[in-house]
């Protein structure tokens, strides 16, 4: 059964291509990381599965974001204790 846990990945990953709008697919993500169908990157956005952290730097380019944070949110989704007191200066703000 899935574990259908939102984390802040998903979230991100979510918004992320909420702002890219129309011009970036959620098939052509799926294309970037290796995979057939858009389906994945559905399933990533609903929690129903994790992102594997070796396709991390393939989304952040896809998603025109900074692999380095993403890697964070990633690491988040194994580690959440550990990865919650990790912020960046943009969420200083």
């Amino acid at each position: 059964m899935p574990n259908q846990e939102r984390t802040r990945i998903a979230d991100f990953g979510r918004a992320r291509i909420v702002d890219l709008g129309r011009q970036f697919a959620r098939t052509e993500i799926a294309r970037q990381l290796g995979y057939e169908s858009e389906h994945i990157v559905l399933m990533f956005e609903n929690g129903e599965i994790k992102h594997r952290l070796n396709k991390i730097p393939a989304l952040a380019t896809a998603l025109g974001v900074d692999p380095s944070y993403l890697m964070t949110l990633g690491l988040g989704q194994f580690l959440p204790d550990k990865i919650q007191c990790t912020v960046t200066v943009d969420e200083l703000g």
